[in-house]
């Protein structure tokens, strides 16, 4: 009889809520404390705003489905109660203070969403495998974009080991912090009926582990979108290079202060937040920039002899109008882009001028570069010839337009001594001594040409200390590709005149007199005749 009288409930209670559903109206939510709740409000944020869209909670992982807990996903007791079955991925995220947060996404919805990533290469793709390309690639994208460190993957296109033949290719393309290569471990295995084994395979993303999309790496994010969208409209490849470039140099600065022992370095902030990094973070802000601004574009490890033994260095790859060449931002910082020697250059250039060669994994990917964007800068090898002296002449010009301060470095002055201080009627203050730098700039020229070198740019200030003016963007600046000596012992040099970016052939002609031992310009540079 108890029996019957509780079938007769459980059918009115059955009747009743299926004429609230076809009345359109809901059912009361779950109590907060049950355990269905708490896995609700695991769900993904992302799952929630689609379910909400379709008016309907998020899909939970469904039980016949092959499923582990998230504490074994993620080989830790320390995250929240879960599982994630073969239609979701997990993901895990440090939140700091509260802890480690889990959410499940399911896998459809990533490989059909489009939510907005962090710019990144696709050069490297064709060295992958499909199945990683098709299967995890879109992972990676949406754990990067939305900040997860490590997420546990369902699947049977791929394992442990494709990622591991992969993993210098994934490495290239996830580049996050100087580090960021996908490590790969597999947690548990699952037989299929099709003779297919289904993995769940725990990646980590190592730059994101350590720092990676913390809140200061979004910051130079952010900032790279704002760099790249204030950008003239209408420039070509060619000329968004030139820009993002133009940029790096003329605001970052590097850090020679140990910068890798400083705590909680972070690449992309230091170079485009901080203004002041090291040669991977030149390279990581222009990686990112220039995907952002759709230019293909990833980075080369290699060594530059500078000394007794190769260091490590890392610079950039770029293609421009079809063609490949190389970039160094570092090693052009501070400089004016008429005396850019690592931008856009080829192979033969980089190997005779910078002694830059790649790594034996960067030759088995880097594509040839041939030939070089802009006429290449003339460099003489003799430094005590009087061709050496022109060249130096004409940096020390265009710095003293450009880029004052890098005119003082040229000099012998380092930062601390400069000490500039604030603009004042487009006049900077520094610590200088005038009459100390106008003596060492008699080392290199005479001094009626030391004299008339320095009104307009340089003067006086309280107690003799040197003022510069503050440099205007689009001055002529001049590129010095080619010198011939004449028979009268004047020189004539091929030179681009550089304004607003665009360069215009001409020639100059040049007068120089050796005086104890030492050639000097003697004569201002002037057009030649023509």
């Amino acid at each position: 009889m108890k029996m019957q009288q509780t079938l007769a409930v459980l059918l009115a209670l059955l009747l009743v809520l299926g004429l609230f559903a076809g009345c359109g109206i809901k059912p009361l939510p779950l109590p907060a404390g049950s355990s269905e709740a708490a896995k609700i409000a695991q769900t993904d944020s992302a799952a929630r705003e689609s379910a909400a869209a379709t008016d309907t909670l998020p899909a939970k992982p469904d039980p016949a489905l092959p499923s582990i807990p998230w504490s074994r996903a993620f080989r830790t007791s320390k995250v929240p109660d879960g599982v994630v079955d073969a239609d979701n991925v997990a993901f895990l995220r440090n939140k700091g203070d509260e802890g480690l947060e889990v959410v499940n996404v399911p896998l459809a919805e990533i490989y059909a969403g489009q939510p907005e990533y962090l710019p990144r290469t696709r050069y490297f793709e064709q060295f992958m495998p499909e199945a990683l390309v098709e299967g995890l690639l879109p992972v990676l994208d949406y754990a990067m974009a939305q900040g997860f460190s490590r997420f546990c993957i369902p699947t049977s296109q791929f394992n442990y080991g494709t990622m591991q033949e992969a993993a210098s290719f994934l490495a290239q393309t996830f580049n996050i912090n100087g580090t960021g290569a996908p490590g790969a471990l597999e947690i548990q295995s699952f037989p299929q009926d099709d003779g297919r084994t289904l993995v769940f395979l725990l990646v980590t993303l190592g730059g994101m582990e350590t720092r990676g999309l913390s809140e200061s790496y979004q910051q130079g994010v952010d900032e790279a979108k704002r760099i790249v969208d204030a950008m003239p409209k209408g420039l070509d490849e060619e000329e968004k290079m030139l820009y993002l470039y133009q940029y790096l140099t003329d605001n970052v600065r590097y850090d020679y202060d140990d910068y890798y022992t400083q705590q909680n370095w972070c690449l992309l902030y230091d170079a485009l937040v901080r203004k002041k990094t090291v040669c991977a973070g030149y390279t990581e802000a222009l990686y990112v920039m220039a995907n952002l601004a759709g230019i293909e574009c990833f980075t080369l490890r290699g060594y530059i002899n500078m000394g007794d033994s190769p260091d490590h260095h890392i610079w950039n790859i770029a293609r421009i109008n079809g063609a490949y060449y190389q970039f160094d931002s570092t090693w052009d910082e501070g400089d004016s882009p008429a005396d850019y020697r690592y931008f856009g250059v080829s192979d033969a250039w980089m190997l005779e001028h910078h002694t830059e060669y790649v790594t034996d994994f960067a030759k088995q990917y880097c594509p040839p570069c041939p030939e070089d964007l802009l006429p290449p800068v003339f460099i003489p090898e003799d430094e005590e010839s009087p061709a050496y002296e022109i060249y130096w002449y004409y940096r020390l010009r265009n710095a003293r337009a450009y880029n004052p301060e890098s005119f003082l470095h040229y000099l012998g002055y380092e930062d601390d001594e400069i000490d500039a201080q604030d603009e004042e009627d487009g006049w900077v203050q520094t610590s200088v001594d005038l009459s100390e730098m106008f003596n060492i700039l008699l080392g290199l020229m005479t001094m009626d040409q030391a004299s008339r070198f320095l009104p307009g740019y340089f003067l006086s200030g309280k107690d003799n200390a040197l003022m510069y003016h503050v440099p205007q963007k689009n001055q002529a600046l001049t590129r010095l590709t080619a010198l011939e000596e004449n028979e009268d012992g004047s020189w004539t040099a091929q030179v681009c005149e550089f304004r607003n970016g665009v360069f215009t052939q001409r020639e100059d002609r040049i007068a120089l007199e050796k005086m104890d031992d030492d050639w000097y310009v003697v004569a201002d540079v002037t057009p030649a005749a023509q």
